[in-house]
């Protein structure tokens, strides 16, 4: 089965620092997952990931030119993958370049069939990740900081969405994978599995002996 993958965002030292944060680029790409629920064949999902809001050019502007990029593109559900915040020092005081407020202003308005679902990143945790996170929920987002969601069909069909807590809060790994296969358990065999993370140093977290589903699972990171 095959899931069609948008990434719609900003480049990521050299080049990438100083240059490809003033573009926004799209990249389009096919996956194909053995085992993929055939009810979600072509299943169209947009990533978007590490803004940085207010660093570079990414203001609120270049804000508002992803969310009207992202509509453009039609997708089924948005996955919006941590590091929203960028962190900044001024006399002294540790703060940030944007408010958590203002980002999720500029964000709203992403339009999906199954709508839009957000995890936090490594700068959100060392910022106030609560506030992020309601920052987003006040705009009708949905936050999964553990937690788990689904997307079903009419048919009865239910595609899982876990979003995963981020990597900074791992601890000792076993821990980390016993408290995901708690969200994940009740619905095992029922579906298969998209886990949204901002990193993916999680995998050894995740699968292998400390697997968190022997559903067919996709990991989307930042």
């Amino acid at each position: 089965a095959t899931l069609v993958l948008t990434d719609v965002g900003l480049g990521c030292l050299g080049y990438a620092y100083f240059v490809e944060p003033y573009r926004l680029a799209v990249n389009r790409y096919d996956l194909r997952k053995k085992g993929w629920d055939p009810a979600f064949d072509g299943l169209r999902v947009a990533l978007i990931s590490d803004l940085h809001a207010g660093h570079h050019a990414v203001t609120a502007e270049m804000l508002r030119k992803i969310v009207a990029r992202t509509n453009e593109e039609a997708v089924d559900a948005v996955f919006i993958l941590g590091d929203h915040v960028s962190q900044a020092r001024e006399n002294g005081q540790r703060g940030v370049r944007m408010e958590p407020a203002e980002i999720a202003a500029n964000l709203a308005g992403i339009n999906s069939r199954y709508g839009v679902f957000v995890v936090l990143g490594n700068h959100d945790e060392w910022w106030e990740p609560a506030a992020v996170a309601a920052a987003f929920r006040r705009i009708g987002y949905r936050v999964l900081d553990g937690e788990l969601a689904e997307i079903g069909l009419n048919s009865g069909q239910k595609l899982r969405i876990l979003g995963l807590k981020d990597h900074t809060t791992i601890g000792i790994w076993k821990n980390y994978s016993d408290t995901a296969r708690q969200l994940t358990g009740p619905t095992e065999g029922k579906g298969s599995l998209i886990a949204l993370q901002h990193s993916p140093d999680v995998i050894g977290a995740i699968t292998g002996p400390l697997a968190i589903t022997s559903d067919p699972m996709i990991l989307f990171a930042g």
